[in-house]
């Protein structure tokens, strides 16, 4: 059988970096208002300093947006063969890869909230009882149509479990 990657949604992390910049944008707001009062209560002249604080946590949150952007164009979802592959950046120059075998998943289930069913993406819960935690694919798109693909691949090895624990 070939290998099939889950395919991720755009959308989902156009909105978490929405969320982002308002929050920054408020958190701006507040700093500068109480850096320019400190500044102006020390000093006397105020007006430029709120606007470099204003701009120095834009700035912060901008950078960040970008860092997590590329953390999430590298993170990629692959069913094999022999079980789910994860493929994940540790930093700008480091990936990691891990196997998760399909003879270890109890379940598997699909969560959307109202944005994921509004904009068409959601998660995919998998429970392992090896890990202790459930295993949770993040921003899959059509998740109620990636998840019958995934529990093929499931049936498909249920009983030809090669490896011994």
């Amino acid at each position: 059988m070939q290998h099939v990657e889950l395919k991720r949604n755009p959308d989902a992390f156009k909105i978490q970096a929405y969320f982002i910049l308002v929050a920054a944008f408020f958190v701006g707001l507040l700093a500068a208002i109480l850096f320019g009062t400190m500044v102006h209560f020390v000093v006397g002249a105020y007006d430029g300093s709120r606007i470099l604080t204003f701009l120095i946590v834009m700035l912060v949150a901008c950078i960040s947006i970008l860092l997590a952007y590329v953390k999430w164009r590298d993170e990629k979802y692959l069913l094999t063969d022999e079980g789910i592959i994860i493929s994940s950046s540790i930093t700008l120059t480091k990936r990691k890869k891990k196997l998760y075998l399909y003879e270890s998943i109890i379940s598997a289930s699909f969560n959307q909230n109202y944005l994921g069913s509004k904009f068409g993406y959601g998660e995919i819960h998998i429970t392992m009882p090896k890990l202790g935690e459930k295993l949770i694919m993040k921003d899959v798109a059509s998740p109620e149509l990636q998840l019958p693909k995934l529990q093929k691949f499931i049936s498909q090895k249920t009983g030809k479990n090669n490896l011994v624990t």
